[in-house]
C-alpha cells in the first residue's frame, strides 16, 4: 500500500527560494546543490533548461541577465522519479527527542518510534497529471485532492506549455477535493498542461503488527487517559516528559505537564494549575490562557493584572494549542447567476439584494445561457449612471451564456456600496452592499487580534440550539481597539444589542433559543465594559412652535464664510435684537460679492426644529441678494439640505415699526431638529445699498435628557462620570439570578452622579430609579423576581 510519510503535506517538502533580479548573471543560494539536474529555475514564471545556466557550488550563474524579474530556484530532492534519501543508521535503533534538532518536528505527539516497528522502503515519487488544451476547454478534472490555502493551491506546480500558472490569476479550483480545475482563458490547441503534486507518495508500510497502540511510544508521546487529575508526583511514578497530556476521562479536563520536578509536578489545565502541593489554591481558580504581546501563550492569574502563572509562556505555534483560527474573512462563495424576465437572478432570486465581505472573494457564474448578451458588472450607482463603474478587484472570464464564463470580485477593504448590474441593458441589476464585518461559523474558535485597529465580527444568520462559538484576545488589546460581536438578527443575553468587548481575555457563547438568542457561559472578564458621558443615547423633547424675540446672542452664534458674505459687520448683528439701519446693529452685503459656495451659519446650544424665519429691512424694494439654500446639522460639518431655494430680497416687504419684513416659509415641511442652520450660496451677488436688521426664527425648542444607556445582563461597567451625570437603564427582560455591576471607574460620582434606570421593574422592592452619588461604589444588582425586582447583593 502507499502512505504519506508523517501527515499529509499541505505544502510538500520541496524548498525554494526567490532572488530579485540584480541587473547581473550571478546570485549566490543559501544552500548548495549537487548538480544543475537537482533543481529547477524559474525566471519570471518561465522554466529556463539545464543548458541556459551553470552551478558552482552555492552560485548560479544564467546565460542572459534578467531585467526587472524574479529568478526562483526550487532545490528537488529527485533524480528522476524516486526521491533519495541518506538513512543514518543509530546504535539502538531508537529514535529519540535527544536525538532530533529542536524544531525539526513540529508535532509534539510524536518523540520515539522503534525503527523495527516500520516497514517498507523510503523510495518515492511525486505524482502528475497531465493534459492538453483543444483552445476551447477551461475545466480539467484532477485526479489527486489539492488543498486551497488563502485563494491559492501551494501543494501543486500548473503549467501550460512550460509557463507557470498562478491561482487565482490564472486559475481556480472547485468542487470536492478542489478537483476541478477552471482557467481563466482556455489553453490553446494541442498545449500541453501539466499538475505537479508536491506531496510525496511513498510505499512506507504500516507497522509490522497491522495497528499502531500505545505501547509502541514512549511515555507521554500520546495524549494519556486516567480517570482521575494529575498530581504533584504523576511524572515520575509514570515516567512522563514535559509536554504530556492528560485527559480525565471522568470529566472530560485536560492538562499539560509544564515541569517534572520530582514531587513538585506541575500540571496546566484549561480552568486549573495543580502546584506543588498537588491541590487547587482558591486564588488560582479559573486562570485564563491567553496570548502575550509576542502572540505568544501565557496563562494569567485572575484577579492579579500582568500577573502570569507560566515562565516565558508556550509558543503561540505549540500543536497542544491547536483548533484556533484567526478572525478574517477570507473565502470563496459561488453564486449561480440565471437571467429571468430581464432580470438578474441570485441563486435563483430576481435582483437579490447581497452582501459583500471584505477580504472575500465571490465568483458570479454567469455560464448559464441565460446570460447570453448581459455582462454583469459592478458600480457605484444603478447601472452604472454617471460613469460609475466599479473595477477594483474585479475580473471577467468567458463570454456570458458560455462554459466557464464568471465574473469574479476581491472585495477591497473600504470597498463603496456597490451595484451589480447589466452592461447592455438597464433595470436588470441589484444591489451589492459591503462591510468589513467579519463572519464567523458556528462551533469554531477563534483568536481575535484588535492590537492595530478595532474589528467587528457577525455571528451566524441562522444558528442551531446549542451552537458554540469561543473567541480569545490573541494580543491583549480588546482595552485599546474594542471588539464588537454583531448579533445579526438574534437576541445576546435576551436582548436586541450587539456585544462590545473593551477588556478581558476570552469570551463563549452558546446559542441557546429564539428568545434568549447568544448567552455568554465562559467570559474570563471579558464581560467588563467601559462607559463614558458620550456613550449615552440623548433624548430631545421640544416645545410648542413659537417665535424668538429680542437679544439672542446668548442662545445662538452667527457665523459666516472665511469669504465674507457681509461687509464687515459681525453676523451676530442679526440676532441681537435692535433694529437701528447701523453697524451696531444691521449688516449690509459686499457689493457685488459673488455668494456661490459662501454660507451664514446659526449654532444653538440645543436642537431646534424651525419651520418659518422673518427677515428685517430698512426699506422695501430695492435689493436683491441672490439665491440661497437652508441646511442643517447636527456636527457643524455634515449639512442636510433643509426645503426649497429661496430668493433673497426685499421685494414685498411690509411696514412694521419703521422698518420692513417679509415672512419666508422654505421650512415648513421641516420636522427635524438641528443645533446648526446654515443658509448656503447658491448663485447671484449680494449688494451693499441696505441694511439687513435682524432675523427671528419660528422654532420649537429642544431640551435634552441626561445621556442613557441601556445596559445588558450578566455584564459589569466601570463607569466614568468625568463629563457629566448619566443614566443607565436596567435590562427589560432579565432572568432571575441575572446580575448588573457598577463600579465607580474615575471617582466622580460624588459629583457627578448615576442613576440607574428600573426600567419597569423594581428596585429593592420600590418602583423608584437607584441613584449612586457615593465616590469610589461599587454596586452589584441582582434580579430575584416580579416582586422584589433587583436587589443590592
Amino acid at each position: 500500500m502507499t502512505q504519506y510519510i508523517g501527515n499529509e503535506p499541505f505544502f510538500g517538502f520541496i524548498k525554494a527560494e526567490e532572488h530579485i533580479s540584480v541587473g547581473g548573471t550571478q546570485y549566490t543560494l543559501g544552500r548548495v546543490a549537487p548538480s544543475t539536474a537537482s533543481i529547477e529555475v524559474v525566471v519570471n514564471g518561465v522554466v529556463k533548461r539545464p543548458s541556459e545556466y551553470t552551478l558552482t557550488g552555492k552560485t548560479l550563474t544564467l546565460a542572459g541577465v534578467p531585467v526587472d524579474d524574479v529568478v526562483m530556484v526550487r532545490f528537488l530532492t529527485t533524480t528522476g522519479t524516486h526521491s533519495t534519501y541518506t538513512q543514518t543508521s543509530l546504535a539502538d535503533d531508537i529514535v529519540t527527542s535527544s536525538k532530533i534538532l529542536d524544531g525539526a518536528v513540529t508535532n509534539d505527539h510524536i518523540v520515539s518510534v522503534d525503527a523495527s516497528k516500520l516497514t517498507g522502503g523510503f523510495g518515492g515519487s511525486f505524482h502528475q497529471d497531465t493534459f492538453t488544451g483543444d483552445g476551447t476547454t477551461f475545466e480539467y478534472t484532477l485526479t489527486q485532492d489539492v488543498v486551497v490555502v488563502n485563494n491559492s493551491a501551494p501543494s501543486i506546480i500548473v503549467t501550460v506549455s512550460g509557463i507557470h500558472q498562478f491561482s487565482p490569476d490564472h486559475y481556480t479550483l472547485s468542487g470536492t477535493g478542489n478537483r476541478i480545475m477552471t482557467f481563466n482563458t482556455a489553453p490553446a490547441d494541442t498545449i500541453l498542461i501539466t499538475v505537479q503534486y508536491l506531496g510525496l507518495v511513498t510505499d512506507i508500510g504500516v507497522p509490522s503488527g497491522g495497528t499502531l497502540t500505545p505501547s509502541m511510544f514512549s511515555p507521554g508521546t500520546i495524549p494519556v487517559k486516567n480517570s482521575t487529575n494529575p498530581t504533584a508526583t504523576s511524572a515520575e511514578t509514570h515516567g512522563y516528559p514535559i509536554g504530556t497530556e492528560w485527559i480525565n476521562t471522568t470529566d472530560g479536563n485536560i492538562f499539560i505537564l509544564t515541569d517534572a520536578t520530582v514531587g513538585a509536578n506541575v500540571w496546566l489545565g484549561m480552568s486549573q494549575r495543580f502546584d506543588t502541593l498537588g491541590s487547587m489554591v482558591g486564588g488560582q481558580r479559573g486562570a485564563v490562557i491567553t496570548c502575550d504581546a509576542n502572540g505568544n501563550w501565557v496563562v494569567l492569574a485572575p484577579g492579579s493584572a500582568g500577573q502570569k502563572l507560566t515562565s516565558g509562556g508556550f509558543n503561540k505555534d505549540a500543536s497542544w494549542v491547536g483548533g484556533f483560527a484567526d478572525t478574517l474573512n477570507n473565502k470563496t462563495i459561488t453564486y449561480s447567476v440565471t437571467v429571468d424576465s430581464n432580470k438578474y437572478a441570485i441563486d435563483t432570486v430576481s435582483q437579490d439584494s447581497i452582501t459583500l465581505y471584505e477580504g472575500n472573494t465571490y465568483k458570479f457564474d454567469t455560464a448559464n445561457g441565460s446570460n447570453a448578451g448581459h455582462t454583469l458588472k459592478f458600480a457605484t450607482a444603478a447601472d452604472a449612471a454617471g460613469s460609475t463603474e466599479y473595477t477594483t478587484g474585479v475580473t471577467e472570464v468567458g463570454t456570458p451564456g458560455s462554459v466557464g464564463a464568471y465574473t469574479q470580485i476581491v472585495v477591497a477593504a473600504g470597498a463603496p456600496d456597490l451595484y451589480y448590474y447589466c452592461s447592455n441593458h438597464v433595470a436588470m441589476g441589484g444591489t451589492a452592499s459591503t462591510t468589513s464585518n467579519i463572519l464567523v461559523d458556528s462551533n469554531n474558535d477563534y483568536i481575535v487580534d484588535t492590537s492595530s485597529i478595532a474589528k467587528t465580527v457577525q455571528l451566524p444568520a441562522s444558528p442551531s440550539a446549542g451552537d458554540v462559538i469561543k473567541f480569545i484576545d490573541k494580543t491583549g488589546s480588546w482595552d485599546t481597539n474594542k471588539f464588537t460581536i454583531n448579533r445579526n438578527g438574534k437576541n445576546i443575553n435576551r436582548q436586541a444589542y450587539d456585544l462590545v468587548l473593551e477588556s478581558g481575555s476570552m469570551i463563549e457563547l452558546v446559542y441557546a433559543s429564539a428568545t434568549d438568542g447568544w448567552v455568554q457561559t465562559d467570559t474570563d472578564g471579558a464581560d467588563w465594559k467601559h462607559l463614558v458621558f458620550a456613550d449615552g443615547v440623548v433624548t430631545t423633547t421640544y416645545a410648542a412652535s413659537a417665535y424668538d424675540s429680542g437679544d439672542r446672542t446668548s442662545d445662538i452664534t452667527a457665523t459666516e464664510s472665511s469669504s465674507q458674505v457681509f461687509n464687515g459687520e459681525p453676523p451676530n448683528n442679526l440676532v441681537d435684537g435692535g433694529l437701528s439701519a447701523n453697524s451696531t446693529d444691521g449688516v449690509m452685503g459686499q457689493s457685488a460679492n459673488a455668494i456661490a459656495g459662501k454660507w451664514v451659519n446659526f449654532e444653538w446650544e440645543t436642537k431646534q426644529i424651525i419651520t418659518e424665519m422673518t427677515f428685517w429691512n430698512n426699506e422695501t424694494d430695492t435689493v436683491v441678494m441672490g439665491t440661497w439654500q437652508w441646511q442643517g446639522s447636527n456636527d457643524g460639518t455634515n449639512y442636510t439640505n433643509i426645503g426649497a431655494e429661496w430668493d433673497w430680497n426685499n421685494t414685498s416687504y411690509t411696514s412694521d415699526s419703521g422698518n420692513y419684513k417679509k415672512v419666508y416659509t422654505e421650512l415648513s415641511a421641516n420636522t427635524t431638529g438641528y443645533k446648526h442652520y446654515r443658509m448656503l450660496g447658491v448663485s447671484g451677488t449680494v449688494t451693499n445699498t441696505s441694511w439687513w436688521l435682524e432675523l427671528y426664527f419660528k422654532t420649537q425648542n429642544g431640551t435634552d435628557s441626561a445621556p442613557t444607556y441601556d445596559a445588558i445582563t450578566n455584564t459589569s461597567y466601570m463607569i466614568d462620570t468625568t463629563a457629566g451625570a448619566f443614566t443607565v437603564k436596567l435590562p427589560a427582560n432579565p432572568a432571575i439570578n441575572d446580575y448588573v455591576d457598577f463600579t465607580d471607574q474615575a471617582t466622580k460620582f460624588a459629583t457627578n452622579k448615576l442613576t440607574v434606570g428600573r426600567n419597569g421593574k423594581n428596585i429593592q422592592t420600590l418602583a423608584e430609579d437607584l441613584e449612586i452619588n457615593v465616590a469610589n461604589t461599587s454596586t452589584r444588582l441582582t434580579y430575584t423576581g416580579t416582586t422584589n425586582g433587583w436587589v443590592l447583593s
